[in-house]
């Protein structure tokens, strides 16, 4: 934070300097204080509007916090100004799916650019696969079928391998402990090791109970396997574990005490995320208006279309003060 600090006084002395405020929005990435990397974001877009960088953390901020609609739009725009990137096209069509959309021929065109160059996620499969109920191409049912046969990277390395020499492999190529958790959980669902694959995971989450991470990953894969009440215990424990970060895990535990036919759960949290946004509203403080968008998605799974549209025109509401305020 020594880093920030300094960046910011500087910031003080001239505040129309763009490489200090961009500067400022990369530090506070970096430890994901996301909020208010977007803060400096927005002000180095309003010395240069076009700048592509920007546009893309802007993107990367945005997902991070769970803002996928507007997350989209930004994504939307690093791709129109031409940029492919893979990682940039996986989080895109990772927030369309979020958000329930459809795709189109040219967003069929870009899945099948990734395809080409890199493995598919889930999220473009299953998105794939709605696009070619109408279609019935038989080139995307081929690439739908080859799904998760293609692989790159280390997932690809370590295919061969048996599984301690793939953990090997892994932890030697690997420095990040996140990205290590990760691809090699990744493995063992994968084999279908899954006695292994939760064991390995509780061992993450005993030797430090406040790595969200492996937490998360506990649900998804759970969730995978439509085990909805063992991952919803598994976010609980976080949140016990951890009750000042309770809100980290809320909208994943929403979704899954619905998925899961806890109704009243859900309506409960879903109450005291709307009692939050409502407090949050009649004291002006608008930074967290994305939320809006996890209640449309909430209430469309809940089949509310009336609320559901009524907290998306909300969130555009909302959005538009911020900006005015920002001005």
């Amino acid at each position: 934070m020594k880093k920030i600090d300094e960046l910011l006084l500087k910031y003080q002395e001239n505040q129309n300097d763009y490489s200090i405020i961009k500067e400022i929005s990369i530090q506070y990435r970096k430890v994901d204080f996301n909020v208010n990397a977007l803060e400096y974001i927005d002000k180095a877009l309003k010395i240069r509007p076009n700048a592509l960088d920007m546009i893309v953390d802007k993107a990367e901020c945005l997902y991070k916090i769970g803002n996928y609609q507007e997350a989209e739009q930004y994504f939307q725009r690093c791709i129109d100004a031409g940029n492919k990137e893979i990682p940039v096209l996986h989080k895109y069509f990772r927030c369309l799916k979020r958000e329930n959309k459809k795709i189109d021929d040219n967003m069929k065109d870009l899945i099948i650019y990734i395809y080409q160059n890199e493995q598919l996620y889930r999220e473009e499969i299953e998105l794939l696969q709605e696009y070619n109920l109408k279609k019935n191409d038989e080139n995307i049912k081929l690439i739908i079928e080859e799904y998760p046969k293609k692989k790159n990277g280390l997932l690809k390395k370590v295919e061969s391998m048996n599984i301690e020499q793939a953990k090997k492999y892994i932890n030697e190529k690997t420095t990040d402990d996140k990205k290590r958790v990760k691809i090699f959980s990744e493995v063992l669902f994968e084999r279908k090791m899954y006695e292994e694959l939760f064991e390995y995971l509780k061992e993450n989450i005993r030797s430090d109970y406040m790595k969200i991470n492996s937490y998360l990953l506990f649900a998804k894969y759970k969730k995978e396997l439509k085990e909805y009440s063992i991952a919803i215990q598994t976010l609980e424990e976080f949140e016990e574990s951890n009750p000042e970060q309770k809100y980290i895990v809320q909208n994943d535990l929403i979704e899954l005490y619905i998925l899961n036919g806890d109704i009243e759960k859900a309506k409960k949290e879903i109450n005291l995320l709307t009692n939050y946004l409502e407090e949050k509203e009649k004291l002006n403080k608008t930074f967290d208006f994305w939320k809006y968008t996890s209640l449309a998605r909430f209430y469309r799974m809940l089949g509310d279309k009336e609320k559901s549209e009524y907290y998306k025109n909300k969130y555009e509401t909302a959005k538009s003060k911020y900006r005015i305020k920002k001005q």
